[in-house]
């Protein structure tokens, strides 16, 4: 079961870091996501390998928080621009 579950939880995060930045445009989350998603792979299939697997599951939060920020910080640019052209 942890053969199919986990990597296929850890496909779904990669598609959604990469649905994220085809919507966003924003490099860094993209980058994060797929770093820590190859991590884990990488520790999960070459051998288990616990150091680049743990890296990689802790890249992987860090990668949507990035994301959120990102999105975050564009809608209060636009509103920002918004409000301006009230004026």
């Amino acid at each position: 079961m942890m053969n199919i579950v986990f990597p296929g939880f850890v496909t779904i995060a990669l598609i959604g870091c990469i649905l994220s930045f085809l919507h966003h445009k924003d490099f860094l989350p993209l980058a994060v996501g797929v770093a820590s998603a190859l991590l884990i792979f990488y520790g999960f299939y070459g051998g288990w390998y616990r150091l680049p697997m743990y890296i990689g599951i802790f890249g992987l939060p860090i990668s949507a928080a990035l994301s959120f920020l990102s999105i975050r910080r564009k809608s209060l640019v636009c509103e920002g621009l918004a409000m301006d052209g009230l004026k």
